[in-house]
């Protein structure tokens, strides 16, 4: 049962397409059917029990429609621990940087997100107590064996941290939908028992402004091989990959400030 998601404007036009050459497949375009009856929600619940209870050669969805799919809560809890393993991991391997001069500042932000991630950890095993009974569908109910990612440059501002805070260029500040389809690929890998497979991603424009955006790529399609070579976090990956270079350059100020970069990939 394969989804394909895209941009919303696209949809119709590739559900048209694919019909025109597979005329007898059996195809949804998921949008909630418009209802004077049901709310905004009871119509997305609809449209799930159709994913769910049918047998679809492909299902068409927007990238919004996507991120609204409710993730299960042991993927979040799975998500969030391997977030603090992320996390005390730089920790450790900061030691092992020390030459590169980290700062003491650099480490207490570290240790502040370690406590961040820890109470979300708490908070999620609580609603998880909570939660006796299922009421409504999450992505797992609906039984998707494979996302083909349109224009998945969108979700390329994937989490990660580092000790490298001083290094231009690295955008920290990750996107709520790029989090959620991660958890979503992690929720389906699960329920299939696949290994760095069920996802394709599809894009034109996806190195555009930081190295990074190359680890994020990696570690959304092959997580398992990363960890099996040792380089699953930011820092690992960037010390085995990417050359640092400083150079001068002038601010918005007029003022000449000396700025590092990650300008080298060694292969």
């Amino acid at each position: 049962k394969p989804l394909i998601t895209c941009l919303l404007p696209t949809a119709e036009q590739i559900y048209k397409e694919f019909k025109f050459h597979y005329p007898n497949a059996k195809i949804l375009l998921a949008n909630p059917e418009p209802s004077s009856k049901l709310s905004p929600e009871e119509q997305r619940q609809a449209m799930y029990s159709r994913i769910a209870n049918n047998d679809w050669d492909c299902i068409i969805m927007s990238h919004d429609e996507l991120t609204k799919i409710p993730v299960p809560l042991d993927i979040q809890i799975d998500y969030v621990e391997e977030r603090l393993e992320e996390l005390r991991d730089n920790l450790y391997f900061s030691s092992l940087l020390s030459e590169d001069g980290i700062k003491k500042q650099d480490l207490k932000r570290l240790e502040a997100k370690i406590e961040s991630e820890e109470q979300k950890l708490e908070n999620l095993f609580a609603k998880q107590n909570k939660q006796k009974t299922k009421s409504s569908y999450d992505f797992s109910s609906l039984d998707i064996d494979h996302i083909f990612v349109d224009e998945s440059h969108i979700f390329k501002k994937m989490p990660f941290t580092t000790i490298h805070h001083g290094v231009a260029g690295l955008d920290m500040n990750p996107s709520e939908r790029a989090m959620h389809l991660s958890m979503i690929v992690r929720s389906l890998r699960k329920n299939h028992n696949l290994v760095d497979k069920g996802l394709t991603i599809l894009s034109g424009t996806h190195i555009s402004n930081s190295m990074a955006e190359i680890f994020h790529l990696f570690n959304l399609i092959i997580p398992q091989k990363l960890k099996e070579m040792g380089i699953n976090t930011f820092d690992r990956f960037a010390k085995t990959f990417f050359q640092k270079e400083s150079q001068s350059e002038i601010s918005i100020g007029g003022k000449i400030k000396e700025k590092e970069r990650f300008r080298y990939i060694v292969n």
